[in-house]
């Protein structure tokens, strides 16, 4: 048996800074004040769990009243940002509010207002109830989203829009590259003033292409992270398509059906800790013997 481990796994840069923020912010706080965060910092519950068990509370903004909490807590706003109206309201009451929104996250907020700014109509590619798209509607107020062909194509069909209207179209950071360009293409046959932006995050898109390689190359596909983590969810669509695919949380997850499968490749979302790729790869070793392992980023 071979495992060959993507060489795209564990945190991207955006995830790792806002843990290793929470982290020192726990540490230098946390014994004197309670430190919140806004909603899950990032989209896996076994993060959320070791940073809860560290002291880490849950703040679910317009949920929770503000009044309820210490006004000496300390505020840490999520990966995936918040609305303006809803940051400004945590800064009036909190003396000390962190903003770890991820910078490429930010910058999708600013090309959103651009893009109004200059009279267009704004299309995203997104999940209008992710909370990155719950905070951009924060940041501009006229936004269509869609989450698939099928419902942007629905949406243009009901909907008279004159065709030389200005329009734009822009991606939730973590959508797929193949439906954006879909889109675009769509978007494009059908208005003569079009601008495109792609918003996707390029650490994503690599984890797409690796994954489709290695789907190919391989007998199995397991794909570690959490089911509520939007780029996870695609990478094990992306797999499937092309090979046996294995959606899992960690190696408890796993059994003696693995043996059917003499090459197996990991992948993960970046909200995965790269020691659950690690435990997975232990559990496969253990439990079969001899197995050739591969990380592709040491190659």
């Amino acid at each position: 048996m071979k495992i060959t481990v993507a060489s795209n796994v564990g945190f991207c840069f955006g995830v790792k800074k806002s843990i290793e923020i929470t982290e020192k912010t726990l540490e230098k706080y946390g014994k004197l004040r309670n430190v919140y965060v806004t909603g899950d910092l990032v989209h896996n519950e076994k993060v959320m769990e070791y940073l809860i068990n560290k002291g880490l509370k849950i703040l679910h903004v317009g949920e929770n009243k503000l009044t309820d909490i210490p006004e000496n807590s300390v505020i840490i706003i999520r990966a995936h940002g918040l609305p303006p109206d809803k940051i400004s309201d945590l800064k009036s009451k909190f003396n000390l509010v962190i903003d770890t929104t991820c910078p490429i996250v930010r910058k999708m907020f600013e090309v959103a207002k651009d893009l109004l700014e200059e009279g267009r109509v704004l299309f995203v590619l997104g999940n209008k109830n992710h909370p990155e798209m719950v905070a951009l509607k924060g940041h501009v107020k006229k936004v269509s989203f869609f989450s698939s062909i099928d419902e942007l194509k629905e949406f243009l069909d009901e909907k008279s829009i004159n065709k030389d209207a200005k329009i734009a179209l822009i991606s939730q950071t973590t959508k797929d590259l193949r439906t954006f360009c879909k889109a675009a293409y769509m978007l494009t046959e059908r208005f003569k003033d079009l601008k495109i932006v792609k918003t996707i995050c390029d650490f994503t898109v690599d984890r797409e292409r690796e994954v489709k390689k290695l789907a190919m190359e391989s007998d199995l596909v397991i794909v570690v992270g959490s089911n509520k983590s939007s780029n996870t969810r695609k990478l094990f669509n992306i797999a499937r398509k092309f090979t046996s695919t294995l959606f899992v949380s960690g190696s408890a997850q796993l059994n003696d059906s693995l043996e059917d499968f003499e090459n197996i490749a990991i992948v993960s979302g970046t909200s995965t800790p790269i020691n659950l790729i690690e435990e997975v790869v232990s559990f496969i070793k253990n439990k079969f013997g001899e197995v050739e392992v591969l990380w592709r980023s040491q190659i």
